[in-house]
This record gives C-alpha cells, sequence and structure tokens, in this order.
C-alpha cells in the first residue's frame, strides 16, 4: 500500500481496522486481542472504545506469524476452549459470518480447527483448538498458521460460506478500489 496504512484508510467513513474490530466485539467472545505494529499509537487510537485488550509487536515486520505468537503469548491458555484468528484488513468480514464460523466450533466440540471457505478457497476467521496454542505461540513468517494446519490436516474441518468477504483483503492499491 506505499506510504498509507490500509489498517486506518476510512470504508463507509470508519477505519478499517475499527470496522472489523467492531464486527468481532460484536460476538461477545470472553476476549479480544488486537495486535498493534506499525503506527501503533493511530491503530489504538481508532479502536480505543472498543472493548479490546492491545498488545503491541515490536517485530511486526517480521510478519503476521510474529504478530500471531505474540497474542497467544498474551492469553491464559486454561481459560479458553480455543483461539479465532481473524486479519485486521478484511474489510467486508460479517459478524453473521465470524458466529458461523464459532458455531461450527461448538458443534464439533472444540476439537477441530475450523476454516472458513468460500467457493473451495480458504479464508478467516480461523478457530483453533486450545491443545494448539503452544504451537501457534511458535508460528514465524508471513504464512501466519498455513503450516500448523498443513501439518495438522486431520484436525481441520472446512465449511463453506455464502460470501467472498472471508477472502477480501486489502493488501494493494488495486484492492482497495475494487
Amino acid at each position: 500500500m506505499g506510504e498509507r496504512n490500509k489498517l486506518l484508510l476510512p470504508f463507509e467513513g470508519v477505519p478499517l481496522i475499527r470496522r472489523v474490530a467492531k464486527r468481532v466485539t460484536d460476538c461477545s467472545f470472553s476476549k479480544t486481542i488486537l495486535v498493534t505494529g506499525h503506527e501503533r499509537e493511530k491503530i489504538e487510537n481508532a479502536a480505543s472504545d472498543l472493548q479490546v485488550d492491545f498488545v503491541f509487536n515490536p517485530e511486526y515486520e517480521n510478519g503476521m506469524g510474529s504478530s500471531l505468537a505474540r497474542a497467544v503469548k498474551h492469553l491464559s491458555p486454561e481459560s479458553l476452549d480455543g483461539i479465532l484468528i481473524t486479519l485486521g484488513d478484511l474489510k467486508d468480514l460479517e459478524t453473521a459470518t465470524i458466529l458461523k464460523v464459532a458455531r461450527a466450533f461448538s458443534d464439533y466440540h472444540g476439537t477441530k480447527i475450523i476454516i472458513p471457505t468460500f467457493q473451495g478457497e480458504r479464508g478467516h476467521p480461523v478457530i483453533f483448538p486450545r491443545r494448539f496454542i503452544e504451537q501457534l505461540s511458535k508460528v514465524q513468517g508471513d504464512t501466519g498458521a498455513k503450516n500448523l494446519i498443513k501439518g495438522n490436516g486431520e484436525h481441520a474441518v472446512f465449511i463453506e460460506c455464502d460470501t467472498p468477504s472471508i477472502l477480501r483483503d486489502i493488501d494493494t492499491p488495486k484492492d482497495l478500489e475494487a
């Protein structure tokens, strides 16, 4: 995105990160963590009135894996059934979709990795059972938890969603225009 921080770009008059964080907090999970990095203060200000715990990742330039690991280390695993992971730049992510993924996790009694798909393509948010928290705390690089999913495919369940919103993140100016 060049000089612009995509998470601060307005969508329907609201910074993108606030829009996504609000949809997650509307689901009433026990805890919501928002990992910050570049322009930390501006990101925190954009979502300051939401019920989120801000966790700063000083190694954000190392990729989303470092942010995920930082968030997981902030959790108390014994108090969780699982961890829902989503991206801050999914501009069209809907609360109903988040809740659909959460219901599927519950339907499998918190034992499966739940991955939403749209027309066979994987998206976000993804939920991992508690037993993967230690492995999630060690992920690195820009692939996030993809390798963890790949290595534990027998524990994954794919749920088809009726919206491409699970796929539409903003990575380039062309994505923004679309």
